[in-house]
């Protein structure tokens, strides 16, 4: 069965709306026009009858960055057509994934979309290393956490330790069982870090490590994960940018004559903006004139402010340290 040609040479945007079993997608012309809109199986097959029903099309998919990743990305690529990825978008009145994948090719037609960069899938394999890492720790801070409640709880530890004695031996069983798990974690987090230092090693980031590691207050760790964390440095053409994309600017509500500005914006990975509000703080111990500018802007906006502050200035020394180190073209990053 030959299926109608729902356009053909025309500039083509299709808004998805992507979940585990099923894509609505929305076939969108320049002008807006709706021209076509199915719901079809999550599958290679689906979307390879889809464009070809589109033939000699300038076709662009949109789809929203969530839970599923890039594989939609991916796919379209290797079908030889351009996809982006938008950040997500918050749309008012009734809301139907028909009616979403609508507002996704509208949005990105009207330039209303946040594009997010899509870093090659190596980097992306390596980028989970690091995420699985800081899982690992933060489940391990978990079990010591609940290891003393539970303790607390039954009255083994604490002021009314002294009340209750376990004669079964459950709870320290339990606990031993804790123990042994944290450190089974510990044993694999060790694992991860050494994968990490072998990542270091690799041409296509050594020297973007050792650069932001030659920044005081910045440690192995912190370094791989901007490294790795960050899609594409040359997206950035100023520093203000990056530290803009890592939520360190202010927000601003000006008009006229008046102009105000707001709390940090927190925008972007909370993960880099946290590991660098750490390196802040490192940094001032560490190094004499960032304690002084500290301390001077501490006594003038307060201590958690004045740490901001300095964490924005590491995040400008860090585009710098990328940019000098061979991470972007220079001509793109030229300010």
């Amino acid at each position: 069965m030959v299926r109608r040609i729902i356009a053909q040479n025309e500039r083509i945007v299709i808004g998805t709306d992507v979940h585990d079993v099923r894509h609505n997608a929305a076939v969108v012309d320049r002008e807006g026009q709706i021209l076509h809109e199915t719901a079809m199986p999550a599958h290679r097959k689906s979307w390879e009858n889809l464009l070809k029903r589109l033939p000699d099309c300038q076709v662009t998919v949109v789809y929203e960055a969530g839970p599923h990743g890039y594989n939609l990305h991916d796919l379209i690529k290797e079908l030889g057509h351009s996809c982006k990825v938008v950040a997500p978008q918050k749309h008012v009145g009734v809301k139907t994934d028909k009616r979403d994948a609508r507002a996704i090719a509208k949005d990105f037609l009207a330039s209303r979309a946040g594009i997010v960069a899509v870093p090659e899938y190596a980097k992306r394999v390596r980028r989970q290393v690091v995420r699985t890492r800081e899982s690992l720790k933060k489940e391990a801070r978990r079990l010591k956490t609940q290891i003393n409640s539970m303790k607390r709880f039954h009255g083994l530890e604490g002021g009314l330790a002294a009340v209750k004695k376990d004669t079964t031996g459950y709870i320290e069983y339990m606990e031993k069982v804790q123990q042994e798990i944290i450190a089974f974690i510990q044993a694999k987090i060790k694992e991860l870090e050494s994968i990490l230092k072998a990542i270091a090693m690799e041409e296509e980031y050594e020297k973007q490590v050792k650069a932001l590691m030659s920044l005081t207050g910045v440690g192995f760790t912190t370094a791989m994960s901007v490294t790795l964390g960050i899609a594409d440095i040359g997206k950035f053409k100023k520093s203000k940018q990056f530290s803009s994309y890592l939520g360190l600017c202010p927000v601003e509500n000006s008009s006229g004559e008046k102009r105000r500005l707001g709390h940090i914006s927190k925008r972007g990975p909370g993960r880099l903006r946290g590991l660098l509000v750490q390196c802040a703080w490192s940094r001032v111990r560490h190094d004499e004139d960032e304690r002084e500018r500290y301390k001077k802007l501490s006594a003038r906006i307060g201590s958690r402010r004045a740490i901001v502050a300095v964490a924005r200035r590491l995040a400008v020394s860090m585009w710098w340290a990328l940019k000098n180190s061979g991470g972007a073209d220079p001509v793109q990053l030229s300010v």
